[in-house]
Formats: structure tokens, C-alpha cells, sequence
């Protein structure tokens, strides 16, 4: 797992965002019954040109700014520890300091992007927050994959973090102990070629198990679970979306969301 090392005071935006649809390049904000309020550019990912940008078709992404940052990160995980503070609506900055300490470390700032709802309300007056990437020799090159957010004084193996969200790959973050999500094809389709598509075209569902659950639960795209009980804590589930293409290489549009419930 890689540590940030920024010089002081450098800012770093993380900008988790749903686009709308299944379009290479969207302007959104946030989702108002489908209305953008304000702009942002997503783009398709890539190495060369779009480096620190969505994948193309991604739903759920954290984007990363200067994207040196994120060319450090590519196949492995960033972590982030420090204490947080809210500066703008759904925007809170964070001083990586590897503790709860004002250390005069790296300042980043925080922005989260989801529909109405499937944001964090709060987070951690300090908190830990790990980020994955993909790794540089798939087609969705060094494209987010995870998030986990934590206290940071609470995080072992039998607390639950307070916000997870996944894109393109089904899998929890590696950090993120006892939950386990399988993709379930449930109708299937043809691929453009014959071994082009990294996997099977169709439509899924997404089945949620493990240790750390109550139960489990099988959901289907675009639906929503409003309590999971999931390390004996009360969660909310959503299945953004769960569907592969049949083009080669197409980016597939796995995304989740998994969020602690506002009180």
C-alpha cells in the first residue's frame, strides 16, 4: 500500500461521480431527478491522455487531481489518514498525517459525487480513507476501483468502515474484511469477437455474502436494500448498476454502493 508523498499544502481533489448513462463523455454534478446543477467533465480513461480520469462508462468513480498521484497508485492502493473537516457541502479536506495529529502534512481536499442520497453525510472528525486502482496492463487502465472509508481510531478487523463504494470490478476493497460480491450472469449475450471481451457480455445480478453478514442477499441492478446488517451494524445497499457490453474491451459497468444510513 502507497502513501502519498506530496510536498506541503499540495491539493488533491477526489471527485467520486455517477454519469449518466453509458456515454464516453457526460457533464454532471450530482443527479437531481436526472438534472445536473453544475459541471464537471468525466471522460474515458487511458493512460496517456486521461490519467486521474473516470474510465469510460463508469458510474461510480474517484478521480484524482494532479494525476501524478494517481500514476503512483496504478495496480495498488493509496491511503489517506488524518483528520477531516467539512468545507463545502460534500467536500471535506484532510491532512494526511497517518494519525489522528496535526502533523503540518500534506493538505488534500475530499469530494464525494453520488445521486442524492448515496453520499456520506458525515465523515470521521478523523478518518482513514484507502483508495484502489487498476492495474496499467487492462484496457480501463490505472481506473478507480474502491473506496473504503474509516475512523481512524476504530479501524481492525472487527469494525466496519462507513462508506464503500466499488466500480468496474465486483470485489470489495482488499482492505475491507468478511464481505465477499460475486457477479451472477442472468442473461446472457454475445460477444463482438471471439476472446475480446475481458468478461461474458449480459446482465447481472450481484450476491453479497461472507462472514461479516447477517445474511446474504442478492441484488439486482439498480436496486436498492435499505438495512443490511453488515458487522453488526445497520448499512444501506444499492446496486447501481451490474451489466457488461458486447464490445471488445468494454469497460464493465459493475457499481455499488454500501453507506452507513442517515440517523
Amino acid at each position: 500500500m502507497k502513501r502519498l508523498g506530496a510536498p506541503k499544502r499540495r491539493e488533491l481533489m477526489l471527485v467520486m461521480q455517477f454519469v449518466v448513462g453509458c456515454q464516453p463523455r457526460v457533464d454532471v454534478a450530482f443527479w437531481d431527478e436526472g438534472k445536473a446543477a453544475s459541471t464537471m467533465p468525466v471522460d474515458s480513461g487511458g493512460m496517456a491522455d486521461d490519467l486521474g480520469l473516470c474510465a469510460e462508462g463508469q458510474r461510480t468513480c474517484v478521480e484524482l487531481v494532479p494525476a501524478e498521484a494517481v500514476r503512483d497508485a496504478c495496480g495498488t492502493m493509496l491511503e489517506l489518514t488524518g483528520v477531516t473537516r467539512l468545507v463545502a457541502p460534500d467536500r471535506w479536506s484532510i491532512e494526511d498525517c497517518g494519525g489522528c495529529v496535526t502533523c503540518d502534512g500534506p493538505s488534500y481536499e475530499l469530494h464525494i459525487k453520488a445521486p442524492r442520497g448515496w453520499t456520506p453525510e458525515t465523515l470521521p472528525t478523523c478518518s482513514t480513507v484507502i483508495l484502489e486502482f487498476a492495474a496499467t496492463d487492462v484496457p480501463w487502465s490505472c481506473a478507480w476501483q474502491t473506496v473504503a472509508i474509516w475512523s481512524e481510531e476504530g479501524r481492525d478487523d472487527t469494525t466496519a468502515p462507513t462508506f464503500v463504494a466499488a466500480s468496474i470490478r465486483t470485489d470489495p476493497p482488499a482492505t475491507v474484511d468478511g464481505l465477499d460480491v460475486r457477479a451472477e450472469r442472468t442473461e446472457a449475450k454475445d460477444c463482438a469477437a471471439e476472446d475480446c471481451c475481458p468478461i461474458e457480455p449480459g446482465k447481472y445480478e450481484l450476491a453479497f455474502s461472507g462472514d461479516a453478514l447477517l445474511a446474504p442477499v442478492t441484488v439486482r441492478e439498480h436496486e436498492d436494500v435499505p438495512e443490511l446488517i453488515f458487522m453488526g451494524q445497520a448499512f444501506t445497499l444499492r446496486n447501481e448498476r451490474s451489466h457488461v457490453h458486447e464490445a471488445c474491451d468494454a469497460t464493465p459497468h459493475f457499481d455499488w454502493i454500501l453507506k452507513t444510513p442517515k440517523e
